[in-house]
């Protein structure tokens, strides 16, 4: 069985070795992967406040934690997640309710006119 070497890798822009581990090319600099999120406390509470006003773009952010391969990241997306849903439910509720307000005195206006 023959077994097939497997290239090392290159960076794209100038051809020179790079290791499989690094984010820029030691000889011309070019950014050779995205850099992970940042897990520390103040990025999280950023993301989650984030999550909680501006509630679909939370899910987009989060997913750049839950493509990452160590628990932590994904715990975090996961709880921004979490986050976005119960506040997407939240405006719904609060939508569907005002909406039924309007509709509820909508009607007895139209009730009083109706009536003269």
């Amino acid at each position: 069985m023959d077994v097939i070497p497997v290239p090392a890798p290159v960076c794209p822009k100038c051809h020179q070795a790079v290791e499989s581990t690094d984010f820029f090319c030691r000889n011309c600099g070019t950014n050779l992967k995205a850099k992970p999120p940042d897990t520390a406390i103040g990025a999280q509470l950023m993301l989650y406040i984030g999550s909680a006003l501006l509630p679909p773009l939370g899910i987009i952010w989060a997913w750049r934690y839950l493509r990452q391969a160590d628990t932590k990241s994904k715990i975090i997306g996961l709880a921004a997640v979490i986050i976005t849903i119960i506040e997407l439910v939240v405006i719904a509720q609060i939508s569907v309710s005002l909406i039924n307000t309007v509709n509820e005195q909508v009607y007895k206006q139209t009730q009083n006119l109706l009536q003269y």
